[in-house]
Parts: C-alpha cells; sequence; structure tokens
C-alpha cells in the first residue's frame, strides 16, 4: 500500500506542476517569448487516465517492488562507480542505438541484420562489464575469445562436433 500512495504522490506533483505550466501559458502576455517548460503528461487527459489506472494494477500487484534479497547495486571493484542493478535504461538505449545508428539502411537483409545486432550487443555487454564489474579490458570480445578456442581445439585434432563453442544442434558450424 505504501508503494501505491508513494506512486500517487509523484502523479499528482506532476499534475499539479502541469497546471502550473497550462496557467503560466494561458496567462502571459502576447509579447513574452520567453519559452516554457514542456508538460509531462500529454494533452489528451482521459488517454493519460487510462495509461495510469492500467499501470496501477502493476504497482499493486508488486510488479514494482525490488526483489528480496537481490543486490540491487552493484560497485566496480577497479573505479569504485556503482551502478544499478536492475532497470530497463540500457535496453531501451541500446534498442535506441539500434534504430538510429547500426539498423538505418531501408532496405537489409536478414543475415546482416542479424550480424549487426549481435555485434552491436557483443560490444555493449563487453563494456558493461569492464564499467560496471571491473572486468580487464584486452582487447577482445567474447566471440573473438571463442573463435580462438576453437581454432585451437580444431588444430589439435578435435572434430567439429567437439568444439561445443562452433558446432549448433545438427553438428555443423554455426561461426
Amino acid at each position: 500500500m505504501t508503494l501505491r500512495s508513494n506512486v500517487e504522490a509523484v502523479i499528482n506533483i506532476l499534475f499539479n506542476e502541469d497546471a502550473k505550466i497550462q496557467a503560466a501559458q494561458a496567462t502571459r502576455s502576447s509579447d513574452d517569448n520567453t519559452p516554457l517548460p514542456k508538460t509531462y503528461w500529454k494533452r489528451n487527459q482521459r488517454e493519460v487516465q487510462d495509461v495510469i489506472r492500467r499501470q496501477m494494477k502493476h504497482v499493486d500487484e508488486g510488479c514494482l517492488s525490488d526483489p528480496p534479497d537481490i543486490q540491487l547495486v552493484k560497485m566496480n571493484p577497479i573505479t569504485g562507480i556503482t551502478c544499478t542493478s536492475r532497470g530497463t535504461n540500457t535496453n531501451e538505449r541500446d534498442n535506441l542505438d539500434l534504430a538510429t545508428k547500426i539498423l538505418t539502411a531501408t532496405v537489409m537483409g536478414l543475415h546482416r541484420a542479424e550480424r549487426l545486432i549481435y555485434g552491436y550487443f557483443e560490444g555493449s555487454n563487453h563494456r558493461k562489464r569492464i564499467r560496471r564489474c571491473g572486468d580487464k579490458d584486452h582487447g577482445t570480445h567474447a566471440t573473438e575469445k571463442l573463435a580462438l578456442i576453437n581454432t585451437f581445439a580444431l588444430t589439435l585434432g578435435y572434430q567439429t562436433h567437439d568444439v561445443p563453442y562452433l558446432c549448433n544442434k545438427k553438428g555443423s558450424s554455426s561461426t
């Protein structure tokens, strides 16, 4: 119940701030061109109320509560920087980067898109392991390390189906 009342308090504050902004817009003189802050909510109040009502169901069901016995932050032992262990900010950033920087071609084959996406997330995860977990940067990603291990294993006489990083279920190469 505390979580719901806290969420409702924040929503009310945002509605009050919007009311102040809308009052300032309505009462300012026609020659005043100073920019006003943007409102938090869309203009369609009915739509906003509908979304809030649907989302509050998740609050009531505990979806926004922190799970017990889970470490909520992680400190990089090398830099001392603390990062949150939860949230969707990095996922949202990754999706934005994919949409605006990586997958920019109007026509693209499935294989190329898959390679670009895989390569992007490989690099993103590599940077996160260094920044958040304190891993050392050896200049290679996990895929490159596995390719090197595969090469060594095959050179030493292992068969393709014996190299778990190289084979898919049918036993053919997947690299």
